[in-house]
């Protein structure tokens, strides 16, 4: 009768492991990544925002703004600005 005693026991532990990691791997796990992307969102908008916002600051004081874009420079400035002709 131990045996069957100990058996169950185990079982019963096993069974409450599955429960655990199943709980885990289908909830908690999902949520933890769910925040992960959430924060890489935020701080890839605070650094496009950042970015717009630098561009916009030197063209509004009339000063060349160079972009980068892969292979390509592009000078901006605010079309408002007086610059002599060349």
């Amino acid at each position: 009768m131990k045996k069957a005693g100990l058996w169950i026991l185990i079982l019963g532990i096993l069974l409450v492991a599955a429960v655990v990691f199943i709980i885990v791997y289908n909830v908690i796990l999902p949520n933890i990544a769910a925040k992960q992307e959430a924060g890489q969102q935020e701080w890839a908008q605070r650094g496009y925002t950042a970015a717009i916002l630098d561009v916009a600051q030197g063209s509004l004081n009339c000063q060349i703004v160079p972009l980068n874009i892969e292979n390509q420079t592009i000078n901006l400035v605010d079309e408002s600005c007086k610059f002599p002709a060349e």
